[in-house]
């Protein structure tokens, strides 16, 4: 009988939930109630630069909408060496060696990556204390998929750290 040792999947997807995307859309029209009304109380010119802030809000939202439903591509992606963390904005890249212990903190996740601290958003089915847990052991796996030396090296400067 074959045993796997590692239950983890070589990758996996969480995606932001589908409530953030109605979020970003209720408050491109919310702004656009506010600009029209500020914009006929006030005149012409405002009316203007109303319009183009109103422009630029919404094709925000509307963007922010796209990635989150049609395409798909926003989320975290795990996988064995590195996790990937991708907004409507920006995408990063982090090592699974480069990173501190996984902690729940003020309703997110919280990290260390090269000194400075990071926090990762919630995702749908997960609690900050589930999602802490699960990508402790992707780390854990990570780690261990390293050389040996180095994974020496980095528990020895993680327990050094905590003992501070």
């Amino acid at each position: 009988m074959d045993v796997n040792p590692d239950p983890l999947p070589d990758t996996l997807t969480l995606r932001p939930s589908v409530a953030v995307t109605w979020l970003y859309l209720l408050i491109a029209l919310g702004a656009f109630g506010y600009v029209l009304w500020w914009g006929l109380l006030w005149g012409a010119i405002k009316v203007v630069l109303a319009v183009f802030f109103l422009i630029a809000l919404a094709g925000f939202a509307a963007y922010q909408a796209w990635q989150l439903v049609a395409r798909r591509e926003v989320g975290l992606f795990l996988q064995r060496d590195h996790f990937r963390l991708r907004t409507a904005l920006l995408e990063s890249r982090f090592r699974w060696a480069e990173v501190s212990e996984f902690k729940p903190f003020d309703g997110s996740v919280l990290f260390m990556h090269q000194g400075m601290p990071r926090t990762l958003p919630e995702y749908p089915g997960f609690s900050q204390h589930q999602l802490s847990e699960l990508l402790n052991r992707w780390r854990e796996r990570g780690m261990l998929s390293c050389s040996p030396g180095n994974a020496a090296l980095l528990s020895a400067s993680e327990t050094s750290a905590r003992d501070v």
